[in-house]
């Protein structure tokens, strides 16, 4: 017989059971008498999972299926079966769409017989029609048109296999391609110099212009020529690298010497201030090396505590391990990440991004290849495709390309370098300041994947301005292998960067393959940690100044007015590098 105190207790206990939880405990699945609810089928869309046919008992939370046996919360999950195929720890060989190369030499032939026969009708000074001399520049420019493309493919399918037979097939592409252009210049040269129908080939021209055209782009003998004679010897060096056939410090000693003659060529001193202005840098080349001062003084000691951080994270096995796995592939939860970050971003992103899957835009090689990373080209009849190669198959890469991707959609493809790695770089960074925001992960996790990344993406600046002064070393200083090498080690001291393989197949790499280019990646770091520092505080005002950068204002397309429209600081002032020591608080 239960007594008074007996009673009270229990239903204090049922009190506590039931304000503790907000509602009756669980019943343990083995003594539920289950309540099947019948869940109806539901297909999966690219952002929304689906649902198999199943029962739920909202007694005890259990799922089964439809013969009622017990099954796990995951096995009702249907997704695309993109997402499935991505589900993985491990690189992946994937090509989104067909690529076709249906290079055909004979083809090339003939139009170049076809234009030579023109070429020789119109300088013999036979009767010609204006008709007659426009077709075959017509059938010229879709040769040219076609050629570009076929690089384009034979480019990337090379970079896929790593086969030096596959980057042969792509230099013998690349020299019909500027053969091409040679009948281009050679057929308007002979209309030139005829001149009966210069008031049409040629009506913005005066007749100074038209002279010079004819002496630019006459060659011995007769016809034209491209005039990019040490830009072909540049892409032979590079093609004969790629194959094997050129060992590296050779191949970069000879190609610093061809660089400076095309410099020269341009009139410039040498090819890094040719590099500078063709990639329409708002700086000099002495400026950025001034500015190597301000990073060593801040970014380097920013870099030495975030690792120090980070050390400390990875004492836990569990954030150690974590990270080796969010920092490669797309699989799992990493994936579900990359869905709500661009479903939440909205607008053109969010299209964009499933673009990129349903088109079938998307190109992933397991096969390691030094000679190549991860890009986004521009294909002539597909558009824009991402390529990751087997060591850059990560979230970060990903993040990095499809700002690309998502910029040639929304802003057109910029030839302000600085500004295109901004909306790269910029999204790789937002994303990871959306991580941070997330409830997918623990605390634990999420602080240390963030160190991680700061790391990584911090080393990355580092490394950029130090390549970028290596560079000014070798385009203006003799130099052997030795010294080259000496200066790099030199220089790796100074900014306090580390690479995890082997530093000189990593300078190497760099030097032959992204002249001039790295300097923009450290600029447009900079901005994008301006982004990344905002995000802690405000994701939606980050998020609003990455959508800036990536929507054109009007025509204009400098760097620094469109850090400033997106409310960030010039790179090179006080204020930036100030903004992005706060990131030093996290």
């Amino acid at each position: 017989m239960k007594t008074k105190a007996h009673i009270l207790i229990g239903l204090s206990l049922c009190a506590f059971l039931v304000t503790s939880c907000g509602q009756s405990p669980e019943v343990p699945s083995d003594e539920c008498n289950h309540n099947y609810n019948h869940v109806n089928a539901k297909a999966a869309s690219f952002y929304e999972d689906g649902n198999i046919e199943h029962y739920f008992c909202d007694k005890c939370s259990k799922y089964f299926d439809l013969s009622k046996k017990e099954i796990q919360s995951n096995q009702i999950k249907v997704r695309l079966e993109i997402f499935n195929t991505l589900d993985r720890e491990n690189p992946i060989s994937l090509f989104g769409s067909p690529l076709e190369l249906s290079y055909d030499e004979t083809k090339v032939q003939e139009v170049v017989d076809e234009s030579n026969a023109m070429i020789t009708k119109i300088d013999s000074g036979k009767y010609y029609t204006a008709t007659e001399a426009q077709k075959v520049i017509t059938k010229i420019n879709e040769q040219l048109d076609f050629l570009k493309e076929q690089f384009d493919i034979a480019n990337l399918l090379a970079d896929a296999s790593g086969k030096s037979e596959d980057y042969q097939k792509q230099d013998k592409i690349y020299n019909d391609y500027y053969r091409m252009q040679d009948q281009y210049y050679g057929v308007y040269v002979a209309i030139a110099k005829e001149g009966s129908y210069n008031h049409l080939f040629f009506k913005s021209y005066t007749e100074e212009q038209i002279q010079k055209f004819i002496k630019d782009h006459s060659k011995p003998g007769g016809g034209g020529t491209s005039g990019q004679t040490t830009s072909k010897q540049i892409q032979n060096l590079l093609d004969q690298y790629k194959a094997g056939k050129v060992e590296r410090f050779s191949a970069y000693s000879q190609l610093v010497s061809l660089s400076n003659q095309l410099a020269t060529e341009k009139s410039y001193k040498n090819y890094l201030e040719y590099a500078y202005r063709s990639y329409q840098r708002e700086y000099t080349v002495d400026n950025a090396i001034e500015l190597t001062d301000r990073v060593i003084e801040n970014i380097t000691p920013l870099y030495t505590n975030l690792k120090t951080k980070l050390a400390k994270a990875e004492e836990n096995e569990t954030v150690k391990d974590s990270n080796k796995k969010l920092s490669k592939n797309f699989f799992g939860k990493n994936m579900d990440l990359l869905r709500n970050y661009a479903r939440d971003l909205g607008n053109d992103y969010k299209v964009n991004f499933q673009k990129l899957f349903d088109e079938g835009r998307y190109y992933f090689s397991d096969v390691a290849n030094p000679n190549t990373t991860a890009y986004t080209a521009n294909f002539v009849s597909k558009g824009n495709v991402l390529f990751l190669s087997k060591d850059y198959q990560s979230m970060s890469s990903l993040t990095h390309e499809f700002g690309h991707f998502n910029a040639h959609y929304t802003y057109g493809d910029s030839v302000v370098l600085d500004l295109s790695e901004t909306q790269s770089k910029g999204n790789e960074l937002l994303f990871l300041s959306y991580i941070k925001n997330s409830n997918l992960f623990s605390d634990e996790i999420k602080k240390g994947y963030t160190y991680n990344t700061l790391c990584s993406s911090i080393n990355s600046l580092l490394l950029d301005f130090a390549i970028n002064e290596l560079e000014k070393y070798a385009y203006t200083t003799s130099f052997d292998q030795t010294s080259l090498e000496s200066k790099w080690d030199e220089l790796l001291t100074k900014y306090g960067a580390t690479i995890s393989r082997n530093k000189y197949d990593y300078m190497y790499q760099v030097l032959i393959n992204y002249r001039g280019y790295y300097v923009s990646y450290g600029v447009s770091e900079l901005a994008s940690l301006q982004l990344f520092a905002k995000g802690l505080t405000d994701f939606s005002v980050a998020a609003n100044a990455y959508k800036s950068i990536y929507t054109k204002d009007g025509d204009t397309e400098k760097f620094k007015k469109s850090l400033e429209n997106a409310g960030l600081f010039d790179v090179f002032s006080s204020e930036s590098f100030n903004l992005i020591k706060t990131i030093e608080n996290i």
